[in-house]
């Protein structure tokens, strides 16, 4: 298990290389699309593997930019916008699309209070949710990131129109009075790792 960790940190460090040189150091948190984005009223940051591209939320233009990405699939483009303001209502902060949008690849952030919970009864609370939604077994293990310790999921999700089962890896993890819940659809193994490494905690 060790072995298999390190080789997808090394993994995860090569992603992320290209990420970080195309962030530019004088850009604003607030207008960051690509390499490492800070949100800095929610207190954290994350930094995007290559190819990956922040929709900032408050954009005029967010319907557009969706159905651009769905241009060839337009039931694509309408599930993108449907998860979207779904997750806007549950405290979504961020959401950013993989090189391949057509594959429904997307990473999302969401931020809410933790009422003083710990993670223990976080963990059992959203296993459960979890566990509900999930097509076929859930995988859940306590990882330690450079952030902090954190609940990791892996599972994949049901869907109701018989297609492919989208594929989800969760990190979940206590931000001061908040919650944060990293959550990767469709990526690979090492740009998955590679965001969880990246996540930042900011005072």
């Amino acid at each position: 298990m060790s072995a298999r960790r390190g080789s997808a940190s090394s993994r995860a460090r090569s992603v992320l290389r290209g990420a970080s040189a195309a962030a530019s150091p004088s850009a604003g948190a607030s207008v960051a699309t690509t390499g490492r984005i800070a949100i800095a009223d929610h207190k954290f940051a994350v930094t995007l593997p290559d190819g990956w591209t922040r929709i900032p939320l408050e954009a005029q233009d967010i319907d557009a930019l969706i159905e651009a990405a769905g241009a060839q699939n337009p039931q694509l483009a309408q599930s993108y916008t449907q998860q979207i303001k779904a997750m806007a209502a549950q405290g979504l902060v961020l959401f950013a699309f993989g090189p391949d949008m057509t594959a429904g690849t997307n990473l999302n952030v969401i931020s809410t209070p933790n009422m003083g919970l710990s993670l223990d009864f976080l963990e059992q609370a959203n296993l459960a949710q979890v566990k509900a939604l999930a097509n076929g077994e859930v995988l859940s293990e306590r990882v330690q990131l450079p952030a902090g310790e954190a609940l990791h999921l892996r599972y994949a999700l049901s869907t109701a129109t018989g297609a492919p089962s989208p594929t989800i890896e969760q990190y979940m993890l206590i931000n001061g009075a908040n919650q944060l819940v990293v959550s990767m659809t469709n990526a690979s193994e090492a740009e998955s790792s590679a965001i969880a490494q990246s996540i930042e905690l900011l005072p």
